[in-house]
């Protein structure tokens, strides 16, 4: 399982330190599951990938919200094929995969019954386990308390969590709450 990212807010992290040096990794960019994060954390996400586009690294951004996909929102384009189809269904990832910003995105895709499922999927995996050796960075885009976030998190080397000033964290206390 991969190791937790200190929290920090998104002004202050440092946007570098989840690439390794060949920047081939598998990151998790996990967002809080409030009503607040639904509108900044995307953005957030495409502004990492960017950021780390600009440095010179090949980025894919994929989105594993599966019951609730927001990245294709951000880039103004259709939840069309995506990770689902991938996974479960054969597509191949030069399918499913836009060029947006100069990073690649692949959208949440076909609406399934069980997205535990597509976490799960030995073709995921598989997938997760190349991009790296193929020279590339993958940050699949999570909620926290999605059911399905813990398969996806057995794919990946770093958990990033996303926090926004003044929202706390899932299942941390305030100063007075304990």
């Amino acid at each position: 399982m991969a190791e937790f990212s200190p929290l920090e807010t998104l002004d202050e992290v440092d946007v570098s330190a989840g690439i390794m040096t060949d920047g081939c990794r598998v990151l998790a960019l996990v967002a809080p599951p409030t009503p607040e994060s639904e509108d900044w954390a995307p953005r957030a996400a495409h502004r990492l990938a960017s950021q780390w586009v600009s440095e010179g690294h090949r980025v894919i951004l994929a989105d594993g919200g599966l019951d609730q996909p927001s990245l294709h929102h951000v880039a103004g384009i259709p939840n069309r094929e995506g990770i689902v189809d991938v996974a479960l269904y054969g597509a191949s990832l030069a399918r499913v995969s836009r060029l947006f910003g100069g990073y690649v995105l692949i959208t949440a895709g076909t609406v399934v019954a069980d997205p535990t499922a597509v976490a799960r999927a030995r073709r995921w995996h598989r997938i997760a386990a190349g991009v790296p050796r193929a020279g590339a960075t993958l940050l699949i885009y999570l909620r926290d308390k999605e059911p399905w976030a813990p398969a996806f998190l057995d794919s990946v080397d770093e958990i990033v969590l996303l926090e926004n000033k003044g929202e706390l964290p899932t299942g941390h206390s305030g100063p007075n709450n304990g």
